[in-house]
């Protein structure tokens, strides 16, 4: 096995603008392409699933499926795999030449900041001079992890069930499930999306411009953007439960959040 870590980009091959920026931005780091799956490369078993996901999300966590699958197939021990929309910080050079061993009871480490509140676990532990905080709630992103041959299997089982978008998956459901082990936050993080930064990176969403297009096609005419009372009762049914499932998420990390604040054993900040 190789005791370094095999880093993946995930790019589509329409976007070569974006993969042009992660090669300058990994200068100095080894990479691999991974390529990005789009609606239109969705075989039908993908398709005609019972997913409650859109077809925009069912690809992108396809993409993520294949990624893992592909380090799954080298002998490398552990990888980063990073979407080709993010920004590396220079703590990002000192995560990949210091962290080659996971813990045997951790299956994810989460590499980027959200700018979103979460919970983690005040008792922080050291690994090769890396410091990190044991996740305890939903962290919104998936766009840069890290994971082991061990975390990468069970990953892929959880994404193949198509019930989640990825970072729902890996970062609350997973992180909830312990069984499955723990997952840990590096801090200071060492990523962010390029949409975090600017307003107009923000637009250059993929995923965004195709849920338009999808949406577009299922009103029938166009409507005013943000508009939910003239779409049709399945989308308005689907934007709702999207509502409920927010609202109750938010209310079952601030009860929790706040019953182990009380117990001193949890911290609650922005990352």
């Amino acid at each position: 096995m190789f005791n370094s870590l095999l880093i993946l980009v995930i790019n589509l091959e329409s976007r070569k603008d974006r993969l042009k920026r992660m090669e300058d931005r990994l200068s100095g780091h080894n990479f691999m392409r991974v390529s990005a799956t789009t609606v239109a490369d969705l075989d039908r078993a993908f398709l005609n699933s019972e997913s409650k996901l859109s077809p925009p999300e069912i690809a992108c966590t396809k993409s993520h499926i294949n990624a893992l699958k592909v380090f799954l197939d080298t002998k490398y021990e552990s990888c980063i795999i990073l979407e080709d929309d993010i920004i590396l910080g220079s703590y990002f050079s000192k995560f990949t030449s210091s962290f080659h061993h996971f813990p045997d009871n951790t299956f994810v480490v989460k590499l980027e900041t959200h700018l979103n509140k979460f919970c983690y676990n005040k008792m922080s532990s050291t690994i090769n001079g890396l410091k990190f905080n044991r996740i305890q709630s939903f962290h919104h992103g998936a766009a840069a992890y890290a994971t082991s041959r061990k975390g990468a299997n069970l990953i892929v089982n959880e994404l193949y069930k198509l019930d989640c978008p990825v970072d729902d998956v890996i970062f609350e459901r997973m992180v909830i499930g312990k069984s499955r082990g723990i997952a840990l936050q590096l801090n200071p993080a060492c990523c962010i999306q390029e949409k975090h930064i600017s307003e107009e990176l923000k637009m250059d969403s993929d995923i965004e411009t195709d849920r338009k297009i999808r949406l577009e096609k299922q009103k029938g005419d166009t409507v005013l953007e943000g508009s939910i009372s003239q779409l049709n009762p399945k989308v308005k049914i689907k934007f709702s439960k999207k509502i409920i499932r927010e609202l109750i998420r938010i209310v079952l990390n601030f009860t929790m959040c706040l019953s182990f604040r009380k117990k001193g054993k949890i911290a609650y900040k922005h990352n």
